[in-house]
């Protein structure tokens, strides 16, 4: 008895393979790139590289989304294979097959489904994860050996996730079995043929979620909101592009059905009613496809973005080869900060000439930074984050040139000559009030103007606006400086820094041995100094961490951009077999009433372009109208180069729209393939 089942089983496979091996590759494929994340995130070799947590955070990341996206995906794809079997098993059951033999042979073909997919995806696993690691390697620019490896607990892993999907699967099959009578199965797959009402409420709410998220997206410009507000704009637009697919397109084809010039013309009227009913059946689809597509664009083109732009963004980060920090948290009795810069600077010198590397050029310059919360013409210390919050740098007027190269000439006015008592402002923002507030203490704004800052520019989208402020000399600078004794304990601290940057003649491995000769010397001498600390930054010290995040993040772009276009085809392609089966009653139909062929193909066709073309087209206006909250969120990553983002994310489209333009052209084969000779 069993046997009969087993054959009956796999011969229901083979019959429906038109539906069952798409399923069985996209599992394949998804249990394969799980594997793949599963052993890079266990690789012992990325565990020893700099920058390797953050690397295994991205990969953990990476596992998390694939076995979400597949249970969403195996399940989505299940269902609707179930729903064009309905009446295959609702035959079965009006023959005297009982629910319960139904449900044995319902498993069968589940657990082959199961075996076949983890099977070859983790074989296909094992077999790509060489490659996958040699990929990662290379874009995050590490050299070595690469051995071939299985790891057994990404197996195992593997096996235990996509066999729990696989089997909730089989519960949702045998539940939809077990509810349902044999009347009911047979209309399986009709169910839904009702013309679908409108509803203006539902239309109207997802016009205004879709609203509300491009608001968000387009005006949000303090730092501290981007971050939590991209979420709440994202949920936005995802309910607003399904409420309006859903109730929105109903009702505006409704209204043009109401409108009898324009519905009641030959060129119209078939399309119109068609697209209502195609509508309702697969607006959902619709709308993920559009969702998906987005993902895919704003995935894809960010990371890439990030990746192509390594260089200025490490250039941006570290501005010199090498930087020099010696700081204070308090000024020591005595300490002039003219002689304590040139002492530290003559020890670098000394350092780096004796290291053999020639100094290109070097700067030095004494300033602090004060992180603040602005009220009117009062700055106040920052007690939290949740503030609107600037950042000040205090420097004088004889060293701003140093600190800001070219300031001058930006400026509309030179810098005047200031006192004791005055202070030149100039920042992201114009400071408008004749009198600036330091901590209870007044100066007069001699000068402010709006210009770039470009000291610690990496950090500047965190602020809502960044100024320097300038003085007339270190005693004013360090009178400022002191007045932080007054600051409460849970204010951020500040310290004044001595700051010398360095360029460098020489290879990577020379500047590398400098800072570390630089490290070295002003860690075993920082006991017989007043400073209270020292810090050396070297550009090429960090390039490799830089390399290992962006690399990284770069990688599992393109994995989760892949996965996301691999679910958006096959979407896509049960969305045409779906219309094909649907099709084709309608085509005899439309030729019944009078209609010839010619017309019947070109309103057919018509509509399927246009419903399959929707997602892509709202997913355009999705990534244009997140361009702006996007580049202030790369601007965190130290991207802010909008041109490469802009090229990037055009890029990224093209590239995108010829693929679904050419996933569209092949699954339509299997459409017309279903409807015969009907076109």
């Amino acid at each position: 008895m069993n046997r009969i089942y087993s054959r009956l089983a796999f011969t229901n496979i083979k019959n429906n393979k038109t539906l069952y091996m798409p399923y069985i590759i996209s599992g394949m494929v998804m249990i394969a790139m799980f594997y793949v994340m599963m052993f890079l995130n266990n690789s012992k070799g990325l565990s020893k590289v700099p920058g390797a947590d953050a690397l295994a955070s991205i990969m953990g990341l990476g596992c998390g989304t694939i076995a979400v996206f597949s249970y969403i995906f195996l399940f989505y794809t299940n269902s609707f294979i179930i729903k064009r079997r309905k009446k295959e098993v609702g035959i079965y059951n009006i023959l005297g097959m009982e629910k319960r033999h139904i449900a044995r042979v319902l498993s069968i073909e589940t657990l082959t489904v199961a075996l076949a997919a983890i099977a070859s995806g983790i074989i296909a696993g094992i077999l790509f994860s060489k490659l996958m690691i040699m990929f990662l390697y290379r874009i995050v620019n590490i050299k070595a050996q690469i051995n071939f490896t299985v790891s057994a607990s990404a197996v195992v892993n593997t096996i235990l996730i996509f066999g729990v999907i696989y089997f909730l699967t089989l519960i949702y099959n045998l539940m939809q079995v077990k509810l349902a009578n044999p009347i009911e199965l047979l209309r399986g797959g009709n169910v839904g043929e009702k013309e679908p009402k409108s509803k203006w409420l539902t239309a109207i709410i997802g016009l205004g979620c879709l609203a509300g998220g491009y608001y968000i997206a387009i005006t949000t410009k303090n730092p501290l909101q981007v971050l939590s507000l991209f979420f709440v704009a994202v949920l936005l637009v995802i309910v607003g592009t399904y409420l309006l697919f859903i109730s929105g397109s109903i009702v505006i084809l409704k209204a043009l059905r109401k409108n009898k010039k324009f519905y009641y013309n030959k060129k119209h009227f078939a399309a119109v009613s068609g697209m209502i009913y195609r509508m309702k059946q697969n607006a959902g689809g619709l709308a993920s496809i559009c969702v998906l597509s987005t993902m895919v664009l704003v995935v894809v083109s960010t990371t890439v973005s990030m990746y192509v732009g390594m260089e200025g963004e490490l250039k941006q980060r570290y501005p010199a080869d090498i930087s020099v920090y010696s700081w204070y948290k308090e000024i020591p009795a005595g300490l002039k900060l003219d002689d304590a810069l040139k002492e530290a600077e003559a020890e670098s010198d000394k350092i780096i000439d004796g290291s053999g590397c020639d100094i290109k050029e070097s700067k030095g310059y004494t300033y602090f930074s004060w992180t603040v919360c602005r009220e009117g013409e009062e700055f106040k210390p920052v007690l939290n984050y949740n503030n609107d919050i600037s950042m000040l740098y205090f420097v004088t007027r004889d060293e701003i040139e140093k600190m800001e190269p070219g300031l001058q000439g930006r400026l509309k006015n030179k810098i005047p000559k200031l006192d004791a008592g005055s202070v030149a402002v100039y920042g992201t923002e114009k400071f408008n009030n004749d009198i600036i507030n330091l901590l209870s203490k007044e100066f007069k704004v001699a000068a402010a103007e709006k210009t770039a800052v470009s000291k610690d520019s990496y950090m500047a989208s965190m602020y809502s606006g960044v100024y320097y402020v300038v003085v007339d000399s270190k005693a004013t600078l360090a009178e400022i400086f002191n007045l932080n004794s007054s600051l409460e304990e849970d204010s951020v601290p500040t310290m004044l820094n001595n700051e010398i940057d360095y360029n460098l003649y020489g290879s990577s491995e020379d500047k590398l041995a400098v800072a570390k000769a630089l490290d070295r010397h002003f860690e075993e001498n920082s006991v017989k100094s007043d400073v209270s600390g020292f810090y050396v930054e070297s550009r090429d010290a960090n390039r490799e961490q830089i390399y290992v995040l962006y690399g990284g993040l770069f990688f599992i772009g393109i994995f989760l951009g892949t996965m996301f276009l691999m679910v958006t085809v096959m979407i896509i392609f049960y969305k045409q077999i779906s219309e094909g089966y649907d099709d084709k009653a309608r085509y005899e139909i439309m030729e019944k009433v009078g209609m010839c062929n010619d017309e019947v193909k070109k309103s057919i066709t018509s509509q399927v372009r246009m419903v399959f073309f929707l997602p892509i087209m709202l997913a355009t206006c999705h990534l244009a109208a997140a361009f702006p909250l996007l580049r202030r969120l790369l601007a965190m990553f130290n991207l802010t180069d909008v041109k490469i983002i802009a090229i990037c994310m055009v890029a990224t489209l093209l590239v995108f729209v010829a693929i679904y333009y050419i996933v569209f052209r092949i699954t339509s084969r299997a459409y017309y393939r279903i409807v015969g000779n009907q076109i």
